[in-house]
């Protein structure tokens, strides 16, 4: 479990499958991050059992559900992914948009960051976003990540690679 000022976050269950689907059905959901083409509850305890949130290569990865401390409401996803095309760890997110606007995102994307260095041992984080996704730019902007390049995830459309600027080793 990880615990902030206002949220707290454990692995994502069967049980979280309502709000998983209410999540991946948003309009901005999808445009931003994709059809998980979740359309039933049972589509949803299908992708959380076998899914790609929840099933990482690496122990410790996975989304986590984010709550709010107060009312244990959940207010949306985010964690750490191993991303195979591309050799890196990503950290990933997605809030419905109820919660939008109160920094959320930012709160417990830091905090996830903060347990992959200190618990994981993970040396460099990466964000990846599309180039529409002006609210996640932001929020990785905010984690101090700067936009590195392009790449390609599969057969999508290119995406944003961000991550920390490293010092330079030689002048």
């Amino acid at each position: 479990m990880i615990v902030t000022e206002r949220l707290w976050m454990r692995p994502l269950c069967v049980a979280d499958a309502e709000f998983v689907l209410r999540l991946t059905k948003e309009p901005a959901f999808i445009e931003n991050i994709g059809d998980k083409r979740l359309r039933h509850k049972k589509d949803a305890e299908t992708f959380l059992t076998r899914g790609v949130w929840t099933n990482q290569p690496i122990p410790g990865y996975g989304q986590f559900l984010v709550l709010r401390k107060e009312g244990d409401i959940p207010v949306g996803v985010c964690g750490l992914l191993y991303r195979e095309m591309l050799h890196i760890t990503d950290v990933g997110f997605a809030f419905h948009s109820d919660y939008w606007g109160h920094g959320y995102a930012s709160e417990a994307a830091k905090a996830v960051l903060l347990y992959g260095q200190q618990q994981l041992g993970i040396e460099e984080i990466f964000g990846l976003t599309g180039r529409e996704n002006l609210r996640s730019i932001r929020v990785l902007e905010s984690l101090g990540m700067r936009f590195f390049r392009e790449v390609f995830l599969g057969f999508q459309e290119a995406v944003l690679l961000y991550g920390y600027p490293k010092e330079p080793t030689s002048l």
